[in-house]
């Protein structure tokens, strides 16, 4: 398998304008990652959390640092490589005896960087063979003295990871739960995103904007930039009423 080519993550996703909230440890927890990743010492770091906790935004961001930084970075997202079309098609066509060889090919070589982020590894429940392979992508980044960061959707001590032997490992280094932001987080991050992107709103029209928008970041960054055009043809700031015409209330 060749090793993977740079990829392209949002770059407004940084470690500086994350809402660490309660989780501040956990900033120093990342930037530990990159200031051992030249080391032979192994630094392993799961992060787990529910939807919109920002775990891909911390990933993203460790990626961006990691490249400032010069090192050899990879960023898998599990949930695209094993997606279940994709799982479904593997396994017809290998069957279960030759799954397993096959999910480590697709994961070979990774362990090459000098750091590894890999998201989504939840996608491996219920599928012993990928998990397997998860486990001994572990262990060979172990072996190779490469740094991880791992995101999941559940913790790692979850009997939905079936195989003992990934629950132990998951568990080797430090873990982290993200919980989801409380409303004056949302709020703050919003702001600071408004502000990042230069767009003319109060904070009045961004508090009216969070009272109709489901909590999902990534929702609410295209709706800013729906309201942003809509706003530039019209020639007005970003205005409660523009939001009401923009949303249909």
């Amino acid at each position: 398998m060749q090793l993977p080519l740079p990829i392209e993550l949002p770059s407004y996703q940084t470690l500086d304008n994350f809402y660490f909230e309660h989780n501040e440890l956990l900033h120093d927890a990342l930037l530990n990652l990159t200031a051992h990743a030249e080391q032979p010492n192994t630094q392993l770091l799961l992060i787990h959390g529910g939807s919109h906790s920002g775990k891909t935004h911390l990933a993203t961001a460790l990626y961006h640092t990691a490249l400032q930084q010069k090192l050899s970075v990879c960023y898998l997202d599990m949930a695209e490589l094993f997606a279940p079309e994709i799982l479904n098609a593997y396994n017809a066509m290998q069957g279960d005896d030759n799954a397993e060889s096959i999910y480590m090919e697709l994961l070979a070589n990774y362990d090459q960087h000098e750091l590894i982020i890999v998201e989504n590894i939840h996608v491996v429940v219920d599928q012993i063979s990928l998990q397997i392979a998860l486990f001994d992508l572990i262990n060979r980044c172990i072996e190779s003295g490469a740094s991880m960061l791992l995101t999941s959707a559940i913790g790692p001590t979850n009997t939905d990871f079936e195989l003992p032997d990934l629950r132990s490992r998951l568990t080797w280094g430090q873990v982290y739960q993200l919980e989801s932001l409380s409303d004056l987080g949302l709020e703050r991050v919003v702001t600071d995103y408004v502000a990042m992107k230069g767009l003319n709103m109060q904070s009045a029209a961004i508090n009216y904007l969070l009272k109709f928008t489901t909590r999902d970041i990534a929702h609410i960054q295209t709706v800013l930039g729906k309201l942003d055009q809509l706003a530039l043809s019209e020639q007005k700031a970003i205005t409660i009423p523009l939001i009401k015409k923009a949303l249909g209330i």
